[in-house]
């Protein structure tokens, strides 16, 4: 797309919230010093697709039209994968491309119990030298649980909380500075139209930001191959240059 000069982007809805805006400036502009750990949970509602009952989650979801088919995330031939493909791909790919860092070493531990596909699982991951994160990912909250998406990132000189299903963002540092998003300055906490808005801007050129480019979801995919092939092998897995 670089090449032939066209726009590509992501369809990572929560990458369009004011809190990411304000995550990724704070961070780029090195507000909380030099990133030290990142820490994730992504606790979420999807079991019953995982078990290809998703009918379970009709009066809950209220489709438009339709749900997924049985088959659609419950076959690993079809999925790849349960938790880690359906769930912290959008998790991971928040954060590689909240800190502009794809990951170099990911150990990971997966458990499916009684399904084909991984419902609870486990990171742990190095970016570069000096970044270290973990993640922990359950798809088995009860039938109309919120979802829990939290996310901590620690510098040298200060930290920031990132709830993403909420939208809430808090900023501290050693300045004495204490920013925070929260109430009204949240917006749509998930703006599901906004990938598809995004992209006509970006080639209208109202927009000038590509919110959720192609580079930093390429390196959640690595992420994902590097930790389904740990959790095979329980070794750490180096991810190639």
């Amino acid at each position: 797309s670089q090449d032939k000069k066209l726009h590509l982007t992501i369809g990572y809805t929560f990458q369009h919230t004011n809190a990411a805006k304000q995550l990724k400036k704070f961070l780029d502009n090195g507000e909380i010093g030099d990133l030290l750990l990142v820490n994730g949970l992504f606790a979420s509602m999807v079991e019953a697709y995982y078990r290809g009952m998703p009918d379970q989650y009709k009066d809950i979801f209220k489709w438009a039209i339709t749900g997924p088919d049985p088959e659609t995330f419950s076959d690993p031939k079809l999925a790849g994968g349960g938790q880690g493909q359906t769930q912290v791909s959008h998790a991971i790919g928040m954060i590689l491309f909240a800190i502009n860092q794809r990951a170099t070493e990911v150990v990971a531990f997966m458990n499916n119990y009684d399904l084909k596909v991984d419902l609870v699982d486990a990171f742990a991951f190095k970016c570069g030298e000096d970044i270290i994160g973990n993640m922990g990912s359950t798809g088995n909250l009860r039938d109309g649980d919120k979802h829990q998406q939290e996310f901590r990132y620690y510098g040298t000189k200060g930290y920031i909380l990132h709830d993403m299903r909420s939208g809430e963002l808090l900023m501290r540092n050693d300045k004495g500075q204490e920013q925070v998003i929260t109430g009204s300055d949240i917006g749509d906490p998930y703006p599901a139209l906004a990938p598809a808005r995004h992209l006509v801007d970006l080639i209208s050129e109202k927009e000038k930001v590509n919110f959720a480019p192609a580079l930093p979801a390429c390196w959640a995919v690595e992420f994902l191959e590097a930790a389904y092939k740990s959790a095979a092998t329980k070794e750490i897995v180096k991810i190639a240059n």
